[in-house]
């Protein structure tokens, strides 16, 4: 996964919020990588705003009821229906704004007054030079007084435009910070908030978290653009608006009321759009939020999807819910079209009214030509200002939804998932290991209806290793997850060191309680700090500890073949590695950590048979002495002293020591036998008919009878059979002699200073049972320790060998018996021949593996920038005929609305010079008003054609390369998606982010500059 910091010394980032930052949601809970993540901030700490920090989170508790399915009913932005129907409110453009960003904000808004005051300023100039003009038209100025006149208030004008540029610049920086501030603040606390849910909180999203994140990204993005140039505009507006309107009623009530007279019109207007349009931008999020589900979980399973040949099924789910967005896209852009026709429209019918009534005032007397003048454009400055912000209301009303949709995520994780927890929880001094579960009852959330626990009791005393078994879904994992408390049980309770789980402070329990799965998932890091996450200070790891770790995990021959060992990148969710490999680095990680229990949840079944056996008996050697759960299928690693619990469908079913379950017949652990390892006789036999209880179970277990049908047993598994069968004691080794330096098996510096080493595959003697050995010391296989080599013989081959090169040659022993078996298989005596491949019958080359490696994938974005005439240049040609004649149509109303402004200017001109000619020019000004009426009702249609049909186009040429992008990703190689540059949350950034704005550069800027 793309991790959300990159850490290396001397340099932090901010963290990077994307989908695949959560997948590995378990290990970060398990080691307490949430803590350090917090401690990768640049300030250090979570913000003051944050939603919860890791301090309150452990004062608070889940809800009694764990079955609630009421987050069923949650949107993947986290509001709830009713939630998504409420009007979002203006403050929620604030909603994530801190204490520290006030003083950028109350700047930003100084500016923005200022600049608001420019237009009346402006007016009022305006209208004593036009003053001046008709003064010197009329004879009342000599040409020196009308010069002077004008000169003066032409230097105001100048200092006014100067005083402008200033204002203007710092109001865009302003804002232009206040926006990332913003969107740090919300990404920050959204971040700490996820980190602090718990699991069950994730299984009850709607559509998973790959949906919900992509969605929680956009929303911020959404908000980060409205509050910055958007917002300092409608702030300028209002300034401008109220001064305005102001200095019109200062000098002229009557002309101003006339003027305005249309204006509660452009009100309702604008509400009822804006209304109709945010209802269809929802909508259209939510589409868009499915197709990034749809798209990160084809890019995040991409070999699943390969194998199947899905491609073409995966893209076509995904074009489907682009193709339901494109529809809700098309209302919005054209009620938003509409919503800039209407005011184009109710704008100019504002000019007819103020003018002519203007010339009506001036022919009776009561004011003068340049007032009529200041009071109009001061009127119509007030909705000039409406009108400029209008292109921006389908943007703000997009930050309003996010800014909203943002608190109910927040509000809906602290009152869905986690609520007070009482006072005075525990942090013991030490943690002696000790497990006891009583009567637990347990359900996952996603299926409230089956139990996966159905009252279980068993005890687990310290120091001691104990194996969980049982087949697939009968709850052996769901023990580790209660125990990790990554969920609660609904009944009963788990006790560490008769203390329950919920009594004790989380940070603490998973400080002294680790948990590896058979998913071992890894940071897209380095392998040293993969490793170096299992120690909480992990800053503080120093690179022999990792070694050392390594050393243990049989990592060091993999490690020494990586180009920059163990600086390596493991790539996306360690996609670069083997499963057995990240098993390894997990188990690496867990013994860096060694904490006092445990539990390894089938943390080796990605391991050959030879390494799972090293690797559990060097398991045995780190935890003598410590509390250790196993859950596992493979009863190949239990040693006859090892103590087993059984579960069957919830159910504990069987208990008790490997040695005496064995004898027992009829019962669950039979199932788990091969056919020769079962009992055939057993001095229980008389007990036929009763329920049998578990034998030489320990201390504190709690032994209940069971019902007869809890007697029966599945059916024999015969792949288990023949896993078990090929450990039988009574097998003979008939492994080749794969060794060329002779038969000694080095120990690694893991393993302590055991005795008795020597090579078991070169042995033909049959192995004998081992003996029966202590509870302290466990028994070792047979297979692997030989005690008739004698004490010297060892010590002296001990002697002989440096101890930090045995963990090299135990894998380099692996590697090489692999070697020969796969010889083998290429001759006659073989266990299989080669196939003859097709190409090699046709004679055609085959490229060789290095000649593969070689080829580097084509980057995902080419390093040559191309030209916006070439990128404009893909339009037509990606267009059907339908869309073709839209797109003219749509520029043959850019081109009416671009004439319609200077033959709007020239009428316009005749009008106002009519002020200043002598006698009644009453019909003149008649006509020149209706005829700026007509072109206010054409360039007002062609307005919302252009705005439409160019918005309508751009999303079609979107979706066309949208759908050409997700056919070529998909069907790039594997190599592709492991580099980093290509990694899952950039491929959907790309596919959503990019493509949002592609589509604005015809439906918008492509208009604009072709007016």
């Amino acid at each position: 996964m793309a991790f959300p910091f990159r850490l290396r010394a001397g340099r932090k980032k901010q963290p990077n919020f994307n989908v695949t930052s959560f997948w590995n949601l378990v290990p970060v809970k398990t080691f307490l990588i949430s803590s350090n993540l917090e401690k990768e901030l640049p300030d250090g700490s979570i913000p003051r705003a944050s939603a919860m920090s890791s301090k309150a989170a452990a004062k608070q508790e889940r809800p009694a009821s764990r079955f609630s399915t009421k987050s069923d009913s949650v949107s993947e932005g986290g509001s709830s229906k009713s939630e998504q129907d409420q009007k979002a409110p203006w403050k929620a453009l604030f909603f994530f704004t801190t204490k520290a960003n006030l003083p950028i904000v109350i700047s930003a808004v100084i500016c923005s007054i200022a600049c608001g005051a420019v237009m009346p300023i402006e007016a009022f100039i305006s209208g004593k030079i036009f003053d001046g003009f008709s003064s010197y038209a009329l004879g009342k100025y000599t040409a020196t007084e009308f010069l002077n006149h004008q000169k003066k208030y032409v230097i105001y004008q100048v200092a006014l435009s100067g005083a402008s540029w200033v204002f203007h610049s710092c109001e865009f920086m302003l804002w232009l910070a206040f926006g990332e501030l913003q969107a740090k603040s919300a990404r920050d606390r959204l971040f700490h908030g996820l980190l602090e849910r718990e699991i069950e909180w994730y299984d009850m999203r709607k559509n998973g978290i790959g949906a919900l994140l992509p969605r929680l990204q956009t929303q911020i993005r959404d908000l980060q653009l409205a509050v910055a140039q958007p917002l300092g505009m409608l702030v300028c507006a209002i300034a401008q608006c109220i001064l305005s309107l102001a200095e019109a009623f200062f000098f002229s009530w009557k002309l101003t009321l006339v003027t305005l007279a249309s204006a509660p019109l452009l009100g309702v207007a604008i509400t009822f759009i804006s209304a109709r349009m945010q209802v269809y931008v929802v909508k259209q999020q939510e589409k868009l939020a499915e197709a990034q589900k749809y798209c990160l979980n084809a890019f995040g399973a991409i070999e699943t999807v390969k194998c199947f040949n899905g491609q073409g099924n995966e893209r076509h789910k995904y074009m489907m819910r682009i193709r339901e967005c494109a529809q809700f896209y098309f209302k919005v852009v054209k009620w938003n079209g509409l919503m800039m026709s209407v005011g184009v429209l109710l704008t100019s019918g504002m000019i007819v009214q103020g003018f002519y009534y203007g010339g009506v005032l001036i022919r009776k007397g009561e004011i003068t030509p340049g007032t009529v003048v200041t009071c109009f454009f001061s009127a119509i400055g007030a909705f000039s200002a409406l009108q400029l912000v209008m292109p921006h209301m389908m943007t703000l009303e997009k930050g309003r939804t996010a800014g909203l949709t943002l608190r109910a995520v927040m509000a809906e994780m602290d009152k869905g998932t986690v609520q007070r927890r009482p006072s005075g929880l525990l942090t013991p001094l030490e943690c002696r290991g000790e497990i006891e579960v009583r009567n637990a009852s347990f359900a996952y959330p996603a299926r409230p209806d089956q139990l996966a626990l159905d009252n279980v009791s068993m005890f687990i005393p310290s120091g001691e290793m104990t194996f969980l078994i049982g087949k697939s879904g009968s709850g052996k994992s769901t023990l580790s997850q209660l125990l990790m408390r990554f969920y609660s049980a609904s009944q009963g309770q788990v006790l560490v060191d008769g203390v329950p789980v919920e009594s004790l402070r989380v940070d603490w329990l998973r400080s002294n309680v680790s948990l590896v799965e058979q998913q071992s998932l890894l940071f897209n890091d380095t392998v040293f700090q993969n490793i170096a996450f299992g120690k909480e200070a992990y800053e503080d790891v120093t690179r022999s500890e990792v070694l050392e770790a390594a050393e243990f995990a049989l990592l060091q021959l993999m490690i020494s073949d990586m180009p920059k060992g163990l600086d390596t990148m493991v790539g996306h969710k360690g996609g670069t590695m083997s499963g057995g490999q990240r098993q390894r680095m997990a188990l690496a990680r867990a013994r860096l950590r060694d904490t006092p229990i445990l539990m390894l949840d089938e943390s080796t079944s990605a391991l050959d048979y030879i390494s799972r056996q090293l690797m559990m008996d060097a398991i045995r050697r780190w935890r003598h002495g410590k509390t250790t759960i196993v859950i596992t299928h493979d009863i190949a690693q239990i040693l006859p002293d090892d103590y087993i619990f059984v579960l069957e469908h919830g159910k504990l079913v069987q208990e008790g020591y490997r040695k005496h379950l064995a004898q027992m017949k009829n019962t669950p652990f039979q199932d788990f036998l091969a056919p020769d390892e079962k009992a055939l006789t057993s001095p229980f036999d008389s007990r036929k008919g009763t329920a049998f209880s578990s034998i030489h179970t320990r201390g504190s277990s709690l032994d209940s009878p069971l019902e007869d049908e809890q007697q029966e047993h599945v059916l024999h598994d015969p792949l288990e059979a023949r896993l078990d069968a090929s450990e039988s004691n009574n097998r003979v080794s008939l492994l080749p002699a794969a060794f060329t330096e002779g038969s000694p098996v080095p120990f690694m510096g893991a393993f302590g200073g055991m005795k008795g080493a020597g090579s078991p595959w070169m042995r033909l003697a049959q192995a004998s049972t081992p003996p029966s050995t202590s509870p302290v010391e466990p028994a070792r296989s047979s297979w692997l320790w030989d005690t008739d080599v004698g004490s010297k013989t060892t010590t002296q081959r001990q002697n002989a060998q440096d101890t930090s090169g045995w963990s090299t040659k135990l894998e380099q022993l692996v590697e090489r018996t692999g070697k020969r078996a796969l010889d083998a298989r290429k001759t006659v005596d073989g266990v299989r021949r080669r196939r003859v491949m097709r190409s090699e019958e046709d004679g055609v080359p085959l490229k060789t593996i290095a000649e593969e490696e070689g080829e580097k994938p084509a980057p995902l974005v080419s390093q040559k920038e191309k030209k916006l005439t070439t990128i404009l240049a893909t339009i037509w040609p990606v267009l059907d005929w339908k869309y073709r004649i839209l797109m003219l149509i749509g520029f043959y109303g850019c081109s009416v609305h671009a004439a319609a402004n200077p033959v709007f200017s020239f009428v316009l001109a005749k009008l106002v010079s009519t002020f200043s000619l002598p006698g009644n020019q009453q019909s003149k000004q008649l006509l020149y008003s209706m005829m700026i009426l007509l072109i206010a009702f054409s360039d007002a249609f062609h307005c919302w054609l252009l705005r439409f049909l160019l918005g309508k186009c751009g999303q079609i040429w979107t979706d066309n390369y949208r759908e050409r992008a997700m056919e070529r990703l998909l069907d790039q190689p594997k190599a592709f998606f492991d580099q980093q540059e290509n990694a899952v949350s950039h491929l959907s950034d790309c596919l959503d982010r990019y493509a949002e704005y592609m589509r604005e550069l015809l439906g918008i800027f492509t208009g604009l500059g072709y007016i």
